[in-house]
């Protein structure tokens, strides 16, 4: 296997010094799709977005077509009724890009992430008992941190509301709120 020597902190560029590491001839395909994919992910994204895939135009209407803040899971069963063949994974790639071009915000609890095309600045509801997420509306007033923050110098560019409880229904079904699955 025949090795080719590149500078760690530019791995396009073959040099001979010592400051090298030695990366197999065979595996540098590998390697520099690691690199590329890492930029393409944040970097390269919106010129790829701008091609609309009836996939991702499929994907975009069930998110708008609804107000539940669905999961990549939820979008994937609806998408699915008309778009058989798509994957979970494309599903997935869709909605990052989708948040990418900011026509749709990303809400992420724990290792689940929740999907709102609803841009308008707005706090949320949580329940504890059923993963119930409600849109509120946000108030024209700041709160008076905001105002602190603002007088010391520093610039408040959004704020992030979010009233955690039981929703009605959880109360009257007498749920305690204990482990939330749709957060795990």
């Amino acid at each position: 296997m025949r090795f080719d020597h590149f500078r760690r902190d530019s791995p396009a560029r073959a040099t001979r010094t010592e400051d090298t590491i030695p990366v197999a001839r065979a595996h540098r395909s590998t390697v520099a799709k690691m690199i590329i994919g890492s930029v393409i992910d944040m970097a390269i994204a919106s010129k790829i977005s701008r091609r609309q895939t009836r996939q991702r135009r499929i994907v975009y209407e069930t998110v708008v077509a609804t107000d539940v803040h669905p999961t990549a899971e939820w979008v994937y069963e609806r998408v699915r009724e008309r778009l058989p063949r798509i994957s979970l994974g494309t599903v997935y790639r869709n909605l990052r890009l989708l948040v990418a071009e900011r026509r749709l915000r990303a809400w992420t609890r724990g290792r689940i992430s929740r999907y709102d095309a609803d841009l308008s600045d707005h706090d949320h509801f949580s329940c504890r008992g059923c993963g119930l997420l409600l849109d509120l509306p946000r108030g024209r007033r700041g709160f008076a941190e905001e105002y602190q923050l603002a007088k010391d110098g520093h610039r408040v560019e959004d704020r992030i509301l979010e009233f955690i409880g039981l929703c009605r229904q959880c109360r009257r079904k007498g749920k305690t709120g204990g482990k939330q699955t749709w957060l795990h």
